[in-house]
């Protein structure tokens, strides 16, 4: 294979990851999160594991090490499939928009409650619900096969 037939495969498969809805807002939303991730590490730096209180990253955002580096686990989780293939990332997306969803419910509760390990703030929860709700949106309504296909393979 020469230096050019690699060239136009990668480019190929480049422009096959990014077609998919699924695949682009799994690698975006990956990227951004884990990116803030390791800013709060880097932020957090010497400060407990668990504080109920963080410290901030940006405006209002808050991080503590935990929140951190689940925020890191979960990026990773969002990009992987991205690159893997559509179905994994469609998956994917579905999988962690409803367990940021439910994080951003739960967190309502705990703000300002010695049960908040991973200083959790009102803006943490935006951003959760806003991230939920792009990830739920992609992974129930985009990258779908058309409903004049589905019903005709759907008949006997």
């Amino acid at each position: 294979m020469t230096t050019s037939d690699g060239r136009r495969e990668a480019e190929a498969g480049a422009s096959r990851l990014m077609r998919s809805a699924n695949r682009r807002a799994g690698l975006v939303l990956g990227g951004v999160l884990a990116a803030l991730g390791v800013a709060g590490l880097v932020a957090s730096l010497g400060v407990p594991l668990t504080d109920p209180r963080g410290v901030p990253l940006v405006a209002a955002l808050t991080v503590n090490p935990l929140q951190s580096i689940l925020t890191v686990m979960i990026g990773v989780a969002l990009v992987v499939p991205a690159v893997i293939s559509l179905p994994f990332a469609r998956r994917a997306n579905g999988a962690i928009g409803t367990v940021l969803l439910i994080a951003g419910i739960a967190g309502l509760y705990v703000i300002d409650t010695a049960a908040n390990v991973l200083a959790i703030t009102s803006t943490n929860t935006v951003i959760q619900f806003g991230a939920a709700a792009l990830l739920l949106a992609v992974a129930l309504g985009a990258d779908r096969p058309p409903a004049a296909a589905t019903a005709r393979d759907s008949q006997p």
